[in-house]
């Protein structure tokens, strides 16, 4: 049997929270307007807004929505 530990990392409590390397991360987002939550892997990103000098993560989701994400990727991106 195969028990998994995967740590989240709160977005509300820590929204200057910038993924290490890019991948694909789980995720928790709210699902509707009641609330209910989805957990789902989705590709992220990360991405330096040169005007501001500020890193940001970019989700391959609606990313206004997610509350939630691992700390580490599930698989990592590889570069081209």
């Amino acid at each position: 049997m195969n028990h998994f530990n995967i740590n989240m990392i709160s977005l509300e409590e820590m929204p200057e929270f910038i993924i290490p390397t890019d991948g694909h991360y789980l995720v928790q987002r709210k699902s509707d307007f009641l609330g209910n939550l989805d957990w789902f892997t989705t590709r992220v990103t990360k991405h330096l807004n040169v005007k501001t000098g500020k890193w940001s993560n970019v989700f391959g989701c609606s990313g206004g929505r997610v509350t939630h994400i691992s700390d580490t990727p599930l698989k990592t991106i590889k570069s081209h």
